[in-house]
């Protein structure tokens, strides 16, 4: 019997639903309810490791097993980014969006950091991490940020480095 990929509950930011990474999909569930309200499917039918909402809680977001970033509109279910870098199929273990929404960051388990623009669903940059990178944080503008391990990058010159 195949043991079930199951990830810990993310709260929306403001309405009172949750959303959990299970096997391919992602299920929202409304408080103390004993099942599932809404299901996102994985296009790539591949395994969720990451899931997260964008500041507003309009936009669900999740990362793959294989490297995919994918995110829905919430309110209807479109879908909105279904995009893997070109040269990483490393899984994502941590997602990070920039105050504004502009900007989103996936946390590879190959020790990256790639830095999406949300508007243009492109990857701008992968830059190496310098450690464990556990925490991202972001500047009140959401113009740039700065990792625990020493990572900074700035959307002005759209570069990064160690600090």
């Amino acid at each position: 019997m195949l043991k079930q990929y199951t990830l810990p509950f993310v709260s929306h930011p403001s309405a009172p639903y949750e959303a959990q990474g299970v096997a391919s999909s992602v299920l929202i569930w409304l408080h103390r309810q004993h099942h599932p309200v809404y299901r996102f499917l994985n296009a790539f039918q591949t395994t969720i490791s990451v899931v997260d909402w964008s500041p507003d809680g309009n936009i669900l977001l999740a990362g793959s097993m294989t490297g995919e970033v994918l995110a829905w509109r919430f309110a209807t279910g479109d879908i909105l980014l279904a995009n893997r870098h070109a040269h990483s199929y490393a899984p994502l273990c941590g997602l990070s969006w920039s105050p504004g929404g502009d900007y989103l960051v996936a946390l590879t388990m190959a020790r990256t950091l790639q830095i999406w623009r949300v508007a243009t669903r492109s990857c701008l940059l992968v830059l190496p991490c310098q450690g464990d990178t556990t925490m991202i944080t972001w500047s009140l503008d959401g113009s740039g940020f700065s990792t625990n391990d020493g990572v900074i990058w700035n959307e002005l010159t759209l570069t990064g480095g160690r600090g």
